[in-house]
């Protein structure tokens, strides 16, 4: 019964620290990026190419978290539904403006889903619907872009 309690308060510590890590706070986003890409690659075995600034300014601390749950969501929904291979996690600053990336190179959304998803009319999960809501309330535009070749989700956020 012991090994259970443990097994158990085990699960919920991991489920609790990928939600919201506390190097985060400490060290910012794109060292805990690092962190969570290298363990989804090795309990998937699925490989993810960065491409990060050298430096990235603090951002707020709002702003650090929903582009932490973006990179998130977005590689469960590659994991569970895109049999890509690869992922590629981009970050780059233009002028005021910071632009993330997460694309894979899997199976597309069907294109009348992606329609809908861009006038707003059908939602893709509850992850995506209140990532949508968050990046709204920060004055981030969250956009998804689909071929025959893979997904992109791409969150444009202005810099303060």
């Amino acid at each position: 019964m012991l090994n259970l309690a443990e097994d158990a308060s085990n699960v919920i510590r991991n489920v609790s620290s990928h939600m919201h890590p506390q190097s985060r706070d400490e060290t910012g986003l794109l060292t805990t990026l690092r962190w969570y890409l290298n363990g989804f690659t090795s309990r998937t075995g699925i490989p993810v190419q960065t491409k990060f600034p050298e430096e990235l300014t603090r951002l707020s601390r709002d702003a650090e978290l929903l582009l932490f749950r973006i990179v998130q969501e977005s590689l469960s929904n590659i994991l569970r539904h895109s049999g890509s291979a690869l992922v590629r996690v981009r970050i780059t600053v233009q002028g005021r403006t910071l632009i993330l990336d997460v694309t894979d190179e899997g199976q597309a959304l069907p294109p009348g889903v992606l329609d809908r998803f861009k006038e707003g009319s059908v939602v893709l999960g509850m992850g995506i619907a209140g990532l949508r809501e968050n990046a709204r309330q920060l004055g981030v535009n969250l956009k998804i872009n689909s071929t025959g070749s893979g997904t992109t989700v791409s969150a444009v956020m202005p810099l303060e």
